[in-house]
């Protein structure tokens, strides 16, 4: 059976350094789609993102719960959140905000950089939506941003 799991924590760490790069230089095609000179509209590129941005739940303790949220990263189930959303949970869970069928799935933490303040999680599930991530495009002065989660 392949396991496409990533296990090293270096490279678990290498790949968070590499996202948060990636994000701060403003990288997402979606967001800079959302520009005027685009003719995208922030509703449309919220359409696009929307399907794959979870909630995160993480169980302390009996009765501590920290809550955030997050984005798909693979269609393989690896999800970026928040380190202090998850650090020393006991259980995590994550699930879909806009969905009526209230599904969730227990997340497993993979890696944790505190001084990134980033999380990566891994969620037992295929074919999920993502949030396409590309070095196609980079910000400029007077683009449009735009947050979810």
């Amino acid at each position: 059976m392949d396991d496409s799991r990533v296990t090293s924590p270096l490279l678990c760490q290498l790949f968070l350094v590499f996202l948060l790069v990636l994000l701060l230089m403003g990288s997402t095609t979606p967001v800079r789609a959302a520009s005027q000179d685009s003719g995208r509209s922030v509703r449309d590129v919220v359409r696009t993102i929307e399907p794959a941005i979870v909630w995160v739940l993480a169980q302390q303790d009996e009765t501590t719960y920290t809550q955030g949220s997050g984005f798909i990263l693979r269609e393989d189930g690896y999800i970026l959140t928040n380190a202090h959303v998850v650090k020393n949970s006991k259980e995590t869970t994550i699930g879909w905000p806009n969905r009526f069928d209230r599904s969730q799935l227990k997340a497993e933490v993979v890696e944790i950089n505190e001084d990134l303040d980033l999380a990566l999680l891994h969620v037992a599930a295929s074919h999920l939506p993502t949030v396409p991530i590309s070095f196609a495009a980079l910000p400029c002065v007077g683009d449009t941003v735009i947050a979810l989660g």
